[in-house]
């Protein structure tokens, strides 16, 4: 007879080898994976002006919206916002990934001087933390179950 216990062993150092390797850069594109998923979603929010728990950014002071020609909030010569800038330089190192701005040392000044008028704009909100973690319960299900 077939005890469903019958592969607790396998499954089990399944599991541990998994915990080990969870924040291998060589698995799979994981960081890559987490990289994207963090900046896109940073763009976005900011895209709609909002800050990591959905708040709206308080709006530029009128003299320098007219100044600026009304851009958008956190746009004057896109360097800030930049795709390149918010994707971030990524660190794997055991199990944790660090993502780093990854604009000139001007722009990381613009950032945190624009962070510091309280307008939040990095961080992980959400809708990035449900991301992430389907991302990890599906790299996870498919290493346990691979054989």
């Amino acid at each position: 007879m077939i005890s469903f216990t019958d592969n607790i062993d396998d499954l089990v150092s399944r599991i541990q080898a998994r915990a080990d390797r969870l924040g291998d850069a060589e698995d799979d594109n994981l960081v890559a994976d987490v990289q994207t998923i963090v900046g896109e979603g940073q763009l976005a929010r900011a895209g709609r002006e909002i800050d990591p728990s959905f708040s709206q950014w308080q709006p530029n002071q009128p003299q320098y919206a007219a100044r600026k020609g009304f851009l958008p909030v956190g746009v004057l010569t896109g360097e800030m916002l930049s795709r390149e800038n918010m994707m971030g330089t990524v660190q794997a190192q055991g199990p944790q990934i660090t993502i780093r701005y990854a604009g000139s040392p001007s722009a990381r000044l613009k950032v945190e001087a624009f962070q510091r008028g309280g307008r939040l704009m990095w961080g992980l909100d959400d809708h990035i933390r449900a991301e992430l973690k389907e991302r990890l319960r599906e790299k996870v299900g498919h290493d346990l179950h691979q054989q």
